[in-house]
């Protein structure tokens, strides 16, 4: 038998992070440039912003905003 560890329950609060990230790419997925060139406006924006948060924790963030675009 295998005993799977505790899994903490996950709350729907959006972090700051998380309203930020949004806030970013619901503005720039407006404007007529590649996609690449508007996930960079944005990362260069939140290393910026979020010195201390890991830059994988940042592309993450905004590949989850991206992908919840309607």
């Amino acid at each position: 038998m295998r005993l799977e560890p505790p899994v903490a329950p996950v709350t729907p609060v959006l972090t700051v992070l998380d309203q930020r990230v949004t806030g970013l790419v619901t503005q720039i997925s407006t404007l007529a440039a590649s996609g690449e060139y508007k996930r960079h406006q944005v990362y260069a924006l939140l290393i910026k912003e979020f010195p201390h948060v890991p830059h994988r924790d940042l592309g993450l963030a905004i590949e989850q905003a991206v992908q919840a675009l309607p």
